[in-house]
This record gives C-alpha cells, structure tokens and sequence, in this order.
C-alpha cells in the first residue's frame, strides 16, 4: 500500500467535488471537544498532527479550512446556523449494534441498496414539519436511548424516546435547565419535579404517544436520581464553537 494512500483517496474526492461544482469548507476537531463519544474516550489528530498532510493539501489546493473550539460536526453546524455555508455534507453511520435496526423509525430504514454515489438532503424546517421533533427533542431522544455522548437508559429505545419526546419532555427539560443555570437548588427540585412527570407518563401513557404503558422503565428512572447528567446535556446545548465567519 502506498505510504500516502489516506491522500490519495482524500485527493481523489476533492476533485469529485470540484467536478459537482461544490466549494468545500473543512473543519477539523479542536481541543475542546468531548473525550467521550460514542462508547470510546476520544483523542484528537489536533493533538498527534496526524491532520497536518491533509491540511497542507487543502493549502496547496486553495480550499479553506478551519480548526473549531471542540467538535468540527458542532462548528459546522453552527456555521450552517449562522447562514456561513449552504449545507453539511457527512457520512452516516450504521445503526449502533447496542440499538436494533427494528428499534429505528422506518423512515430511518433504506428499503434499497444505497449507491456509493448516492446522497440524501435533510433541512432541518422539513424535518420538523414531518416529525414533530425539535432540537430539544432530539437531544431527549439521545439522553434518552444513547448518543453520541452517553449510552441512554437501559431498556429505552428510539420509539420509546420519541413517544416521550412528542409529549412535550424534552422541550421542557432544555428550557427547565437554561432558566435555572446558576441556581443549584431550584434546578435540583426542577429535575425531581420533570422525572415525576415522565415517570408517571411512562406508567399512564395518558397522552398515547408510546405504544404501551412502561411500569417496569418508569420504576429505573424513578430510581436513577442522576438523570439526566448535565454535563451532557451542556455538551448539546452549548457546544464549543467560533464565533466568526469563515
């Protein structure tokens, strides 16, 4: 295998987007990302230079780059928030083998092969129009049934963490903790108070939105008094990004 072969592939797919008429921006992971994701302590190629070849590309090629605060997928999200570029085009990934792929939306379920070629385009307005989820939802679901930073619940599912989610608890746990920064006691009874009502939602299912009542998961979360931890809904809420333009 050739010594650059990592280049090569890299080269290969600059001009792949050069020929689709795509300017790319590329951002890089910064030193104050997360050292947990996805089940592994994570290091960074910020800190070994590992990225250095790739960035000297981009030099010689004329492409801008950045290196963010903490993660690149949040400054780019960011970046995409501010209006700074017209989209973030990334890799997905397969299911979690901790998650079944039955436990996913369907909607999340390819129902033929996938191309190598082939993309997919998400914006965030239809997404909301077709699922009824917000951002604090989506965090919800991954504090609920694991993300990229925490394995979630035992026993919870995306179903599961979705049906709870279009009950209105993920909006109120985001808003519940922004209000309360600063205050340790409110924001400790705010948290008891918002475990109560999902527990009793879980047993209840009094607004139909899971597909049975969950006594059994109502009994774990009542007695997990550390749901949820804040430092990971912090790594959510206020991820370290730039403020500038690039």
């Amino acid at each position: 295998v050739h010594s650059n072969a990592d280049l090569r592939v890299l080269l290969f797919r600059l001009f792949t987007l050069l020929r689709n008429n795509v300017l790319p921006f590329f951002v890089f992971d910064g030193p104050n990302k997360p050292t947990w994701k996805r089940g592994h302590h994570v290091g960074g190629a910020w800190k070994n230079g590992k990225d250095k070849p790739f960035k000297e590309l981009l030099d010689l090629m004329g492409f801008p780059w950045r290196t963010a605060p903490g993660e690149a997928e949040a400054e780019l999200a960011a970046c995409a928030k501010r209006g700074e570029i017209d989209g973030v085009l990334t890799v997905s990934s397969p299911p979690s083998p901790t998650k079944p792929s039955s436990q996913l939306p369907s909607s999340s379920q390819p129902s033929t092969p996938i191309h190598a070629d082939s993309h997919k385009l998400f914006y965030q307005d239809l997404v909301v129009f077709q699922t009824g989820l917000e951002v604090s939802d989506l965090i919800f679901c991954a504090l609920m049934s694991g993300g990229d930073y925490a394995e979630g619940m035992m026993n919870v599912g995306i179903k599961t963490a979705v049906g709870l989610a279009l009950c209105g608890f993920g909006g109120k746990l985001v808003d519940g903790v922004e209000e309360r920064k600063g205050d340790e006691a409110e924001l400790k009874r705010f948290l008891k108070e918002w475990r109560k009502e999902v527990v009793a939602e879980l047993k209840t299912n009094s607004q139909g939105q899971l597909s049975t009542r969950k006594p059994k998961l109502a009994l774990e979360l009542e007695a997990d008094t550390d749901f949820p931890d804040l430092k990971i809904v912090n790594y959510y809420t206020h991820p370290a990004v730039s403020t500038n333009a690039p």
